[in-house]
């Protein structure tokens, strides 16, 4: 079946959509989650604001917004460590495993938000790399800002379930909530996250 111009210029910007608007809001509700899991370290970006831009890098490698990268097939046979992947093979790429690499990164599975370098694949590579890099970075650190800035004590809503969205490709929660310690109480009711398609 032939596919017409409209048809493929659409699906040719679904990438950019999904990109714009879908993996910000997971990376700034996954950022989010990882800081207020570790007190030490939402004490040390408080004192050191200058840090921010460190940390949205360390939350896109330690809860990076997609599992997966788009599927690859290979051109030619390839050669990933002991295996051969053959031509013509369909290839999927985990970006969430490729971000706690041991032979990438020190202690991987512990956030570090003045880890640097930094060298995660949160934004693809090569020609896959992300159009939306500069902006994503921006949203981040304005979004972490201003919430630090706003709330001088918040903690994670110990009474709330944290449930994973159904998703192959993106990756966060259902819902989250957090709660201003000096209150004791939700800042705001659990915001339900868009529902993603099934990929």
């Amino acid at each position: 079946m032939a596919i017409s111009c409209p048809e493929t210029s659409c699906w040719n910007r679904l990438p950019a959509h999904l990109g714009g608007i879908r993996d910000d809001g997971e990376c700034h509700r996954n950022g989010i989650l990882a800081l207020l899991r570790n007190p030490a370290q939402v004490a040390s970006l408080r004192a050191e604001p200058s840090g921010l831009s460190s940390a949205v890098e360390e939350f896109l490698r330690f809860e990076s917004p997609l599992n997966i990268a788009t599927t690859r097939v290979t051109t030619v046979p390839v050669r990933i460590g002991e295996v051969e992947v053959p031509a013509d093979e369909f290839v999927m790429i985990a970006l969430v495993a490729a971000n706690r690499d041991l032979h990438q990164f020190d202690e991987p599975d512990r956030l570090n938000i003045a880890l640097n370098p930094n060298a995660h694949l949160a934004f693809g590579h090569g020609i896959h790399y992300c159009l939306g890099v500069p902006l994503a970075r921006l949203e981040g650190e304005i979004a972490l800002g201003r919430l630090l800035a706003r709330f001088e004590t918040i903690t994670l809503d110990d009474t709330a379930t944290l449930q994973d969205r159904n998703s192959t490709l993106m990756r966060g929660l259902q819902a989250t909530s957090v709660v201003d310690a000096a209150r004791g109480a939700p800042l705001t009711s659990a915001r339900q996250a868009p529902t993603a398609p099934h990929a």
